[in-house]
């Protein structure tokens, strides 16, 4: 688990969470001021965190089709 900078792990921050750590990261990568260690730590947290934003959009996908079957049933 990777845990954010306010002491959450990847399973409990949000989309919105994510894809700013994301973007923080991708920043800090383009930067060229870290360490090959660093870069590497930081592309593998990029790495899951997208992973979990896929997973997030999966879900969302998921209910809103849920919900659309629900509304078609009611009519």
């Amino acid at each position: 688990m990777i845990d954010t900078r306010d002491g959450r792990t990847e399973e409990q921050i949000s989309f919105e969470d994510a894809l700013q750590k994301i973007r923080e990261i991708v920043s800090a990568l383009e930067s060229g001021d870290l360490t090959l260690e660093e870069s590497i730590a930081n592309y593998k947290a990029g790495a899951h965190l997208i992973d979990q934003c896929r997973s997030l959009i999966a879900d969302a996908e998921l209910r809103v089709t849920e919900f659309a079957r629900e509304d078609e049933a009611d009519q």
